[in-house]
């Protein structure tokens, strides 16, 4: 998968410099190796709106939906939205498309699950500022352990819980969900070390998106006050007011840990996000 995570960075970066033709082509090339990422669909669905080829923008919106596009995810793009929108022929194929998708995920009891431990976990979160602080943090705490438990529990069934097994929003709700319990103070180094692996061949193998894996990573190094290790997070310099990414393990190697697992690099990223790279930063 590293050759399709190569042309999707290569594409995107096209895109933003406006060279559409090319980057469409690089994303059809993408596509070609693994046509599952609902995010590389509707990219190329922009560029050929962009291009005024509305039959192919169509076809790349409806294989979207094919592979886990929700409404939400279409409206996203104001351009695509209105395409959909003023398309009523679109939208009957987008649902049909999603009828389909949801029929043909592999595992809907744990989907369902998924899905039911995340909205329990935003709600308690929404809580903080309103309730009892000391109270709802307890109850944040328990609900975190919990939910590492329900997690364990799922992937001896089925494995890590991916797009492949799950659908999309049931990863989503995953990685909402191991944000929390890797870092709810109770054994998040021994977790971290028997799910970290599971996520990585899921990231290798196109079925988890590759930036899960880096921000989960990232943020457990945070917490704990070490040095990140794919450079996802940043800080703002209270002298300058500007964006810092945060400190590094091992910086002159970022790129290539990146490159690993299917992430543009650190440049490319400071570039679009106008971040200010550490010292010691050599491109990959």
């Amino acid at each position: 998968m590293i050759k399709y995570f190569t042309l999707v960075n290569k594409a995107d970066s096209l895109s933003k410099a406006k060279n559409l033709v090319k980057a469409n082509n690089i994303y059809l090339k993408a596509l070609a190796i693994s046509d599952n990422n609902p995010e590389v669909s509707l990219s190329a669905a922009k560029i050929n709106l962009q291009l005024q080829r509305f039959k192919q923008a169509g076809n790349q919106i409806r294989k979207a939906a094919r592979n886990g596009a929700d409404q939400n995810m279409i409206a996203a793009d104001s351009l695509i939205f209105t395409f959909f929108k003023q398309n009523r022929q679109l939208q009957k194929g987008v649902a049909e498309m999603r009828r389909i998708y949801l029929s043909e995920i592999k595992n809907l009891d744990e989907r369902t699950a998924l899905l039911t431990m995340v909205e329990k976990d935003q709600t308690l979160r929404s809580l903080l500022g309103i309730l009892n602080f000391k109270k709802v943090d307890s109850l944040i705490h328990i609900n975190d352990m919990q939910n590492m438990a329900s997690l364990k529990a799922i992937m001896d069934r089925i494995g890590f819980p991916s797009r492949e097994n799950v659908g999309k929003d049931g990863a989503d709700a995953a990685f909402i969900l191991l944000m929390h319990t890797f870092n709810d103070g109770s054994n998040d180094e021994r977790d971290l070390n028997e799910i970290e692996p599971l996520m990585r061949s899921a990231v290798l193998a196109g079925k988890f998106p590759p930036y899960y894996l880096a921000i989960l990573i990232d943020r457990n190094k945070g917490l704990k006050r070490q040095k990140q290790i794919y450079g996802t997070y940043w800080e703002i310099d209270r002298k300058s007011g500007k964006r810092i990414i945060s400190m590094i393990e091992d910086i002159s190697n970022v790129d290539e840990r990146r490159k690993e697992i299917g992430l543009p690099s650190l440049r490319y990223v400071a570039e679009q996000q106008l971040l200010i790279i550490p010292e010691g930063y050599n491109a990959f």
